[in-house]
């Protein structure tokens, strides 16, 4: 005679045991994905200051690689050195520099031309301004391309060459004389890290 066996199952006691471990296991994996996406997001961050710091520093150094020593007239006829540093008067909040540099032309191939061009820090963003003409009138339009955002601080040094041929490096710069021979910018970001670069300025007389 057969005996009808019950059907094969689960006890309450495994049960509670094999969903504890799904949840330890489950919690382990969340915490892992959790990690991956911020460390990846932290990356992905970084990498888009990166960009954003090697084309300002690029368009940076072509202004000054460019450099074009020709002076030009303001809005009120006055005469403006080619270079000027920290425009003050009249006063200029945040303008680091202002400088004459050749464009090329894209319209017409292997032609250059002269464009007046400005290096701005407002409200924790980096601006390059220019003019579409050298000699400006008072309704002449800038125009303003923001570069860099996130700069907490921005500090430029303008390197000359000593009597003795040495480096000589000054927070300050004449606007009488002419350009520097080279400049050292620092940028300081508003999470805190620093990038220094030293440019060559290319007398382009």
């Amino acid at each position: 005679m057969r005996w009808n066996r019950p059907a094969a199952g689960f006890t309450l006691l495994e049960m509670v045991i094999a969903i504890s471990i799904f949840s330890i296991v489950a919690v382990i994996a969340y915490g892992g994905l959790t990690g991956f996406l911020n460390s990846y997001e932290h990356i992905a961050a970084r990498e888009e200051r990166i960009k954003a710091l090697q084309s300002m520093f690029t368009q940076l150094e072509r202004d000054l690689r460019f450099f074009a020593a020709r002076s030009v007239r303001d809005e009120y006829g006055d005469e403006e050195p080619a270079f000027i540093a920290r425009v003050a008067d009249p006063p200029i909040p945040g303008e680091i520099m202002r400088l004459t540099v050749y464009q090329p032309d894209g319209r017409i191939p292997r032609i250059n031309r002269l464009q007046r061009v400005a290096w701005r820090f407002d409200d924790a963003d980096l601006y390059r301004v220019n003019w579409k003409v050298l000699d400006r009138a008072q309704d002449s339009t800038e125009y303003r391309r923001r570069i860099l955002r996130g700069v907490s601080e921005i500090a430029v040094r303008y390197l000359t060459y000593g009597t003795q041929n040495d480096l000589v490096s000054s927070d300050e710069w004449d606007a009488a004389a002419a350009a520097p021979s080279g400049i050292e910018v620092l940028v300081v970001l508003d999470n805190g890290e620093r990038y220094r670069r030293v440019f060559e300025v290319y007398d382009g007389a």
